[in-house]
């Protein structure tokens, strides 16, 4: 096996680490790995639309995008991958339909709050020009930005990668509080 093929499953691996993760702390239950559905005691008039975690190693497909438009679902695509160092990174790609089309949101990072709820934010370093941000709450949902301060911005990008990142089951324990 070459080196590119064992670093694409390795990171094809811990992406999806990252959506069992990132599917504890909501109001949805893991299905096959991927599809989060609302908890049948979350009752029926809550229902948001459905959302799909997507584990990927590179970016979404022009297939995705299209079939996010095609069926109404909303999709967060979930990338691993090492920074110079060697450090996982994690980044985002919310894609959702709109009026027939599909809205792309990318370069977005994980960022939790102190009562551990999980938000999507924008990369500050990335290339994109975006300012919205997500949470997830009974679906995924646009957000305000949900720090008070650079500190806080960069505790809770800190605490998000962290409990994401968990291989053990802890990271998604400790959010519940």
């Amino acid at each position: 096996m070459s080196s590119k093929t064992k670093n694409r499953e390795v990171a094809y691996t811990r992406a999806i680490q990252i959506c069992q993760n990132l599917a504890r702390p909501t109001v949805y239950e893991l299905i096959g790995g991927q599809i989060l559905l609302p908890r049948k005691e979350e009752g029926a008039s809550l229902r948001p639309r459905p959302l799909v975690l997507l584990p990927v190693v590179d970016e979404p497909s022009a297939g995705a995008v299209k079939a996010v438009a095609k069926i109404e679902t909303t999709f967060v695509a979930i990338q691993s991958t090492l920074d110079p160092e060697g450090d996982p990174q994690i980044e985002f790609t919310v894609l959702s339909p709109e009026n027939g089309e599909t809205t792309r949101h990318g370069k977005l990072r994980g960022w939790c709050d102190r009562a551990h709820r999980i938000f999507l934010v924008p990369d500050n370093l990335g290339n994109e020009d975006t300012s919205v941000c997500f949470q997830f709450d009974k679906g995924l949902r646009k957000a305000p930005q949900p720090w008070a301060d650079q500190a806080d911005c960069s505790r809770g990008l800190a605490l998000a990668k962290t409990l994401l990142l968990a291989t053990d089951g802890e990271g998604a324990d400790k959010r519940h509080g």
